[in-house]
């Protein structure tokens, strides 16, 4: 991630790297299912560290790969269920939308 860009546009900035087009709402859609809508205006050196891996997945998935390999994508998350479950609950759908 980009120091000096937030959350939100550093995942804008994926979507320009790929040449794609910059889509707000796709964005705000892959935030709101990995549970990051609070973060967007964030700064990536305020983030915690399973903030940062969900952040990191979002980048993974908002161009819409057709295959996305993971080693571990929880390992930094809290073992608490609400982090496993938002990630359980998401990372299949987070590649059909």
């Amino acid at each position: 991630m980009i120091n000096a860009l937030t959350v939100f546009d550093n995942l804008l900035l994926t979507q320009y790297l790929a040449k794609l087009p910059q889509d707000k709402k796709r964005v705000a859609a892959v935030l709101a299912q990995l549970n990051l809508i609070a973060q967007q205006k964030a700064y990536p050196h305020t983030l915690s560290q399973g903030q940062a891996q969900r952040v990191a997945l979002a980048r993974a998935v908002i161009n819409r790969p057709k295959v996305l390999l993971c080693d571990e994508p929880t390992a930094s998350l809290k073992k608490t269920c609400q982090e496993k479950s938002t990630w359980n609950e998401t990372r299949v759908q987070l590649i059909r939308k």
